[in-house]
């Protein structure tokens, strides 16, 4: 799959905000954050030791040493990867069966994400949600063109939105794809702040080039 050339100001940051109950897909809560590589063995062992962890997001902001933020991303990303489960309707969060065997910092498979083979566990599941992230499903299962140039894609985006009835403003699909094209691919091909510059694990799937 080829990438025209894609910068953070062609995808300008911008947060989703419909309702999760009206929507077919995940839009928001990455709060703009690609998956990034401690986050998760982090999000686990804290979790562990509290289970109300993200109930308080001063606190966890404290544990986490992130601002909030990162503190929403993490959770977000816990529960996308399925890491972490919700216990309830409010914030009490337990380490999944699959948390603990990969990421349990004492006996844990791979805490430290070195081998390739959780990478792409940690893709599948985030491809194959019963909610999927729209930008995941939309660009993995439904784009068939050589190229991603951001206008093109950003229109047939909302097309596709729209036959869902989703009404979505234009900043807040690109904050999306943005956070998809951050996932795989390396910052250090797109022009961007300090901030961006942090690859996720997923680049090194080497899905987008």
């Amino acid at each position: 799959m080829a990438v025209a050339p894609i910068t953070s100001e062609a995808f300008n940051q911008g947060e989703p905000g419909l309702p999760v109950d009206q929507i077919k897909y995940r839009i928001s809560g990455h709060e703009t954050f690609a998956l990034r590589y401690a986050w998760l063995p982090k999000c686990v062992k804290a979790v562990a030791e509290n289970s109300y962890l993200f109930a308080d997001e001063d606190k966890a902001m404290v544990v986490l040493g992130v601002g909030k933020n990162m503190v929403r991303a993490i959770r977000f990303w816990g529960e996308m990867t399925g890491a972490i489960e919700s216990r309830g309707r409010g914030k009490d969060y337990a380490v999944s069966e699959f948390g603990r065997t990969i990421f349990d910092p004492s006996s844990g498979l791979d805490p430290f994400l070195e081998d390739d083979q959780t990478l792409w566990l940690l893709h599948w599941r985030l491809t194959t949600r019963q909610k999927p992230l729209f930008a995941w499903d939309f660009l993995l299962n439904h784009w068939h063109e050589p190229e991603l140039v951001p206008s093109v894609l950003i229109s047939a985006g909302k097309r596709e939105l729209e036959k869902e009835g989703i009404s979505l403003a234009e900043s807040s699909l690109r904050s999306h794809f943005s956070v998809f094209f951050h996932s795989y691919y390396s910052a250090k091909s797109l022009k961007g702040s300090s901030e961006e510059s942090l690859d996720s694990p997923l680049v090194e799937l080497g899905l987008v080039e």
